[in-house]
C-alpha cells in the first residue's frame, strides 16, 4: 500500500511557505501533516511541534529533561526542507495495510486516532 502526503497544515501559521519567525532562530509552531493512499481521497492527520534549539533554550531551565516524541527540531525555519524531510519520513513508511502505516508514523506525529477506542453499547 503506497501513501503520500496530501497537505501540511499549521492552525498557527497562515501560510507556510512565506512563513518567516519573528527570530530567525528562535521559533515553534505546531505542525500537521496529513496522509493518505496515493491516488485515492481521503486523508489522515498527524500532528508534531516544529522548533529551534533556542526555543527549547528559552523555554526550558537546564535541570528539566526532555523526550523529543513529536517534534521536529532544526536551526532554521526553511519551509522547502520541512516539506522534503516530511515526505521521506512517510516514504518511509509503506505497510501492508493502513493501521500497520499509521502505527509507523505515529512514531513521528501524533495520530489524530492515536489511542482511540470504539466506543460498544453493552450487549452488543
Amino acid at each position: 500500500m503506497k501513501i503520500e502526503l496530501k497537505r501540511l497544515h499549521s492552525p498557527d501559521i497562515i501560510d507556510l511557505k512565506s512563513f518567516k519567525p519573528e527570530e530567525e532562530n528562535n521559533f515553534s509552531f505546531l505542525l500537521q501533516f496529513f496522509v493518505g493512499i496515493e491516488d485515492e481521497e481521503g486523508e489522515e492527520t498527524f500532528s508534531l511541534e516544529v522548533c529551534s534549539p533556542a526555543w527549547i533554550e528559552d523555554n526550558y531551565d537546564i535541570d528539566d529533561v526532555l523526550i523529543g516524541r513529536h517534534h521536529i527540531i532544526i536551526q532554521q525555519y526553511n519551509y522547502d526542507k520541512l516539506l522534503k524531510f516530511i515526505v521521506g519520513l512517510i516514504d518511509k513508511c509503506p505497510g501492508d495495510n493502513w493501521n500497520d502505516i499509521t502505527n509507523k508514523l505515529s512514531r513521528f506525529g501524533l495520530y489524530e486516532f492515536e489511542d482511540y477506542i470504539e466506543y460498544k453499547e453493552k450487549g452488543r
